[in-house]
């Protein structure tokens, strides 16, 4: 049985309990997906047969073009062990871990703002100015995303030749001159088209729906 089959058998009790979840390769993503993608990534093992639970989330409007996510925790079994998909009851258990302690996790994170919070962003500390500008353009705090974006150009900061896969520069190659206008409407649009690309890696097309951000609800 190939390991997407054995996931697919596996998470059938949790699906079943919880309609709101669907299961999309390896990850059962709650629905629907809207800024913010929150799901359990189910993520293989060395060991054949072997496999582990993380409930994860990331956000969508990024330039992505690898699946990802940018905040995992780990649930663990019952009983001291790893999670095999050969093990009876399996299924049962792993949906009554799901449900007592990843649920708990990501029910707090629903909107934009409560994911800024999950993952810090915009304290003091931190000093990611590319994370820092792409959400506060998104919220529509145009003068923040503009301090974080003058702070990008220094080469302690920002890597000026990433990796192929990294769409770090295209951040603020495409929001910087819209952000030094306060042109709303073309943030809003570039964000968009990030979020329809990263649905297609995420293989969530028809879960995803478009929404307002707050930059144009704040407009």
């Amino acid at each position: 049985m190939k390991r997407l089959t054995k996931i697919k058998h596996i998470t059938k009790p949790f699906l079943d309990r919880n309609p709101n979840f669907a299961l999309v390769g390896r990850v059962l993503v709650r629905l629907p997906v809207e800024h913010i993608i929150c799901g359990i990534h189910l993520m293989s093992a060395s060991t054949k047969d072997v496999f582990f639970v993380h409930p994860s989330a990331a956000h969508m409007f990024f330039p992505r073009t690898i699946l990802g996510f940018h905040w995992s925790e780990r649930v663990r079994r019952r009983e001291p062990g790893l999670w095999n998909f050969e093990e009876p009851g399996i299924g049962e258990e792993l949906a009554d871990q799901i449900e007592a302690k990843a649920l708990p996790l990501l029910e707090p994170i629903r909107t934009i703002r409560d994911y800024m919070k999950l993952m810090g962003i915009g304290e003091p500390a931190d000093g990611r100015f590319v994370r820092r500008m792409i959400f506060e353009a998104a919220m529509g705090d145009l003068d923040a995303a503009r301090r974080a974006c003058c702070r990008l150009w220094h080469p302690d900061i920002i890597n000026l030749d990433p990796p192929p896969q990294d769409g770090v520069l295209e951040i603020p190659q495409k929001l910087g001159p819209l952000i030094a206008r306060d042109d709303r409407e073309g943030i809003a649009a570039v964000l968009r088209s990030w979020e329809e690309s990263s649905a297609k890696v995420y293989g969530v097309e028809k879960y995803w729906q478009p929404t307002p951000f707050p930059i144009e609800e704040t407009a």
